[in-house]
């Protein structure tokens, strides 16, 4: 029996997801929605902008230290703060850019041969995959080489990826910020059409919402 026979054994069911539109053709299933109107993850958002406003507000204080006057006159010193500058306002913009994903859209679309995942947010980004690199999609608190396991759990597309000639896993993160419940029928949304073209892959679902 193939891996998606076996996973087509015990099918949850799928519900309506707020804020989720699906439109099923016979090219490609297309799956999309806004963070505006679907449910979002309190708790998630609230330790981004906290930690946005924390870590902004230590650069800030660290690069006003290397204005005159500011008690700070070793050469060498200001070379370090200038690094610790430097680097502190290039993770403040990534972190921006995060926050600003908020007001985004993602858009999944699947086919019998590839997966698209798209997005709107700033420096927005398509990722194509097609189906020989594809490993499966997974729902878990995703463990992380030597990190151990995320905090929150997160919907992946695995796919393999290739280095010094050796393949490993890798992931897409989709529907980041979605509350885990409707990110849990969204998983069972993508694997349901998976399966029904076909696609025998690793259907990983390691958390269940209560």
């Amino acid at each position: 029996m193939s891996r998606a026979s076996q996973q087509n054994s015990l099918k949850p069911r799928v519900t309506l997801i707020q804020g989720v539109t699906h439109h099923h053709k016979s090219d490609a299933d297309i799956i999309y929605w806004s963070y505006q109107s679907v449910p979002k993850d309190k708790f998630l958002v609230a330790s981004y902008l906290v930690g946005v406003f924390l870590w902004t507000a230590a650069v800030i204080y660290i690069t006003s230290l290397l204005f005159p006057n500011n008690g700070v006159r070793v050469f060498n010193e200001k070379i370090v703060l200038l690094y610790f500058s430097i680097g502190g306002w290039v993770v403040a913009f990534y972190l921006l850019r995060v926050i600003l994903s908020l007001f985004s859209t993602e858009m999944i679309a699947i086919s019998d041969t590839k997966i698209i995942h798209k997005s709107s947010a700033p420096f927005s980004h398509t990722e194509y995959f097609n189906k020989d690199r594809i490993r499966g999609i997974s729902f878990e608190k995703y463990a992380k080489s030597g990190e151990g396991w995320e905090m929150l759990p997160t919907l992946n597309i695995l796919y393999s990826a290739k280095l010094l000639g050796f393949s490993y896993e890798r992931r897409e993160v989709v529907a980041y910020w979605m509350r885990t419940k409707e990110k849990y029928q969204l998983y069972l949304l993508l694997a349901s059409v998976l399966k029904d073209r076909g696609w025998d892959i690793e259907y990983r679902l390691r958390y269940q919402p209560k």
